[in-house]
């Protein structure tokens, strides 16, 4: 998936001249110090960005920023996700399906699931904005698996999750 990929910036390189097949079906976790470059690695994966050298290819089509099959393919929760705020935890799970086009019944039904599946039900009329950090990450997660795509891509997942959700997740 990844080929020769680089990304630098001004001076600094991100990354540098990695190369590595991923096979469908395989989980992958990126592990490093804090400025390593995985959430960089990530952003030029979904097409964030471009990178200054390399390529990413996925089922023999090269990730390139903007075009909308990448978006169809590959779901992603940034590190820092955009608040979700006035919305209530039921509202910003099913908001997330209906623009990832699910027709209303389907986002309804995948909704109910992954309320029920992350212990979300007791949270369903509440703010997002009045969640505590782990309960705002599991909507998040939530949000970005409501709609499957062939590809989910986390940064930092299990960040401000306690034990028990963590194996949830």
């Amino acid at each position: 998936m990844f080929q020769g990929l680089s990304k630098q910036f001004g001076s600094v390189w991100a990354n540098r001249d990695i190369s590595l097949p991923v096979k469908p079906g395989t989980i992958v976790g990126l592990l490093g110090p804090n400025g390593a470059g995985k959430t960089t690695l990530l952003r030029l994966l979904v097409g964030l960005s471009r990178p200054t050298s390399g390529h990413i290819v996925i089922g023999g089509r090269t990730v390139v920023p903007g075009k909308s099959w990448v978006k169809e393919t590959i779901a992603y929760l940034p590190q820092h996700p955009l608040p979700l705020g006035d919305l209530t935890v039921e509202e910003a799970i099913r908001s997330s399906a209906l623009l990832r086009g699910q027709s209303r019944d389907e986002a309804n039904r995948n909704t109910e699931q992954l309320l029920e599946s992350f212990d979300l039900q007791p949270l369903r009329h509440r703010q997002v904005a009045g969640l505590s950090g782990g309960e705002h990450r599991l909507v998040g997660i939530a949000g970005v698996g409501v709609a499957p795509t062939p590809i989910l891509v986390l940064d930092e997942p299990t960040n401000e999750l306690g034990p028990l959700m963590r194996r949830c997740v």
